[in-house]
């Protein structure tokens, strides 16, 4: 249960066998691979030829597929979020891989996506164009000819526009009213009156002053039949289109198997653009190349005897060794713990991953994070509702990475919860017999219980850094930062023991001397680690104001207390609004209600106890001894969305 110990890791081997050993190693997935590149000394035998144009070709065939992959995802027939996690992931070994997919298919597919794809995307621009044109044609629609019909009358002309709309039509009738021109209406709207204005030839300049004073604007017409019968065009067009887009789209809802080769080849085309970015960390000669990277202790033997399986033993050579002091802030990390302690390394990695020479924190972590979760939603009937939520989830479904240890996680945490709820025996907002404490009349005990929790938190905290101390031989540190804290904490503990609970002198005054000589030793170790003793001094004395800081932590455990009582409390006000309904009422809408209501007070009495959890980890424990800054193990890997690499 640590920081799984790192060796570095030098491979040579002829250059012609460059890609076949990326990609052994690749499938492996033991291996980070460390940037030659950083190294400061030049060589004149090895030298970086990496082509970057080679990375941005895979790079856009990547993403050419899953654009065209996406896309035909709105068609096909899509599986419930429970459906899709049943289903197992293709279980494939990079050699089937690449044995079943094939480059003339891909592009096959991808021409017939992308053409599917800009068909309909003409279709929908067209139909878009035909709504605007019926629009216009709709308007006009009482016009029953096309204005160049009127062309043939020799003493008539016309102009066909538009008119403001006025709430007394004076436009309209002030052409009207004049002897020279009159406009016929033929369509109303909230912002125009669209009309067409007759007038004899010889009236035309008088008419388009008129016109003008008016505000008449002149309307071109677009089309080459009359409003109507472009309707009808309009509408022969549009269910053309229709069916052709019908055709098509039932064309994509068939093409599960285009989707089946686009997943095979976003994994080949990724796994392929890693090994490329992998190129340009390493270094080549003439006639070899030079890789190194990092890799677990105990997986070196399995490298080579994979390796050795594939490969003449002359084709390569492997050397290794440990990590040197200078490497410490380069080494990456990797957790290793136990089966019930790996789900809570997600805590530690929101926080942040330990450096190589810090000591992995989940382990200590793991219980108090139980505890407390469990305290705070402490109930039988919600932690079983998380315990078979949880483990039908783990044994129904397909579940990998993350999410898997998220799962994992929750179903420890049902645990703790389940015991909190025989301690203070609630179920679903029920008292239970066998109640230790009740969160109704025993608040001061649990409060109490809280606050010696968070008190055996720190202490936990603070023996862990004097540890660290110890280990970094930093004396004064061991003093100023540890173990002065953990006498003044247990001088003051008794110290308040003597005189609240004990009543004994004795216990009192053994407290004030150890305080007292926590407190001095606090002050002398900063003093004697500073170079001006006056400064270390002030700074001393100073430190001592941390024990208001310790007391805010001590409090915070408090929290607690109240979101355990809260929760309780607000599971008995749900029950109570039920009892209040009359007897059938309480066996139909009392049922749907108390699932309702005990599920909403399950989310947030989870949440709560979830992100107060962390807080109390993260500010009250990890403050005291735990900094991070690590950061984490990354090996050339495979993609793994929607397939399992066997190895």
């Amino acid at each position: 249960m640590a920081i799984a110990t790192m060796n570095k890791v030098t491979l040579i081997a002829p250059l012609n066998q460059k890609n076949s050993l990326l990609k052994a190693i690749q499938s492996l997935e033991k291996f980070e691979v460390y940037d030659l590149n950083r190294e400061e000394q030049a060589s004149e035998i090895l030298a970086n030829h990496y082509q970057a144009k080679f990375y941005r070709a895979l790079e856009s065939e990547f993403e050419r597929i899953q654009s065209n992959s996406a896309f035909l995802d709105k068609y096909l027939p899509q599986m419930s979020l429970w459906k899709h996690y049943r289903k197992a992931p293709l279980s494939l070994t990079q050699e089937d891989l690449e044995g079943q997919l094939s480059q003339e298919a891909i592009k096959e597919d991808l021409a017939k996506v992308e053409g599917a794809k800009e068909e309909l995307s003409r279709i929908a621009d067209r139909l878009k164009e035909l709504g605007q044109h019926e629009e216009t044609a709709n308007k006009w629609k009482n016009m029953n000819f096309h204005p160049k019909a009127l062309a043939q009358f020799r003493h008539l002309a016309y102009s066909l526009g538009t008119l403001p709309q006025s709430a007394d039509n004076a436009y309209i009738k002030a052409i009207d009213d004049s002897a020279i021109a009159y406009a016929e209406e033929i369509y109303s709207d909230k912002d125009d009156i669209g009309v067409i204005v007759f007038y004899q030839p010889q009236y035309e300049s008088d008419v388009q002053v008129l016109l003008r004073e008016n505000h008449f604007t002149t309307f071109r017409y677009p089309f080459t039949s009359a409003p109507a019968d472009k309707l009808k065009e309009i509408e022969a067009n549009r269910q053309e289109l229709l069916q052709k887009r019908e055709s098509i789209v039932a064309s994509l809802k068939a093409s599960q198997s285009i989707k089946e080769n686009f997943i095979l080849a976003e994994a080949y085309y990724y796994n392929a653009m890693q090994r490329e970015a992998a190129k340009a960390l390493i270094k080549d000669s003439n006639h070899l190349f030079a890789m190194e990277g990092w890799m677990e202790k105990n997986e070196l033997s399995a490298l080579m005897q994979y390796l050795k399986e594939r490969f003449e033993e002359n084709d390569f050579a492997i050397l290794y060794r440990e990590v040197l002091p200078e490497e410490v802030d380069q080494v990456p990390i990797r957790l290793k713990n136990n089966s019930l302690v790996e789900p809570f390394e997600l805590l530690t990695e929101m926080f942040a991953l330990p450096k190589y020479n810090e000591i992995d924190p989940t382990p200590f972590l793991m219980p108090f994070y139980c505890v407390f979760f469990g305290m705070m939603a402490a109930d039988f009937g919600y932690g079983l509702v998380l315990w078979l939520g949880t483990l039908l989830a783990l044994k129904a479904l397909h579940l990998r990475g993350a999410m898997k240890k998220n799962i994992k996680l929750f179903h420890i945490l049902s645990y703790p919860t389940m015991v909190w709820g025989l301690i203070f025996g609630s179920f679903f907002g029920f008292e239970m017999p066998v109640g230790l404490l009740s969160t109704s009349k025993d608040v001061n005990q649990i409060l109490i219980l809280s606050v010696l929790l968070g008190v055996v938190q720190i202490f936990v905290g603070l023996l862990l850094a004097t540890h660290l101390k110890v280990k970094e031989k930093d004396y004064y540190g061991l003093f100023s930062d540890a173990l002065g804290w953990l006498g003044l904490l247990i001088g003051f503990a008794l110290w308040i023991t003597g005189a609240l609970v004990l009543k004994n002198d004795g216990l009192i005054i053994l407290g004030k001397a150890i305080a007292a000589l926590s407190a001095l030793a606090i002050v002398m170790a900063t003093v004697l680690s500073s170079d001006n003793k006056l400064v270390g001094l002030g700074s001393g004395l100073y430190n001592l104001y941390g024990i208001s800081g310790y007391v805010g932590d001590i409090v915070s455990y408090t929290r607690l207390m109240a979101l355990c009582v809260s929760g309780a409390s607000i599971g008995t006000a749900f029950n109570s609004i039920i009892t209040l309904l009359p007897g059938p009422a309480r066996f139909t809408i009392g049922v749907l209600l108390f699932v309702a209501l005990h599920g909403l007070n399950i989310f947030l009495s989870y949440l709560s106890a979830y992100v107060h959890g962390i807080r109390l980890q993260f500010v009250e424990f990890f403050g005291k001894f735990y900094e991070g800054g690590g950061k984490a193990f990354q090996p050339l890997k495979m993609y793994d969305k929607d397939i399992e690499f066997k190895k």
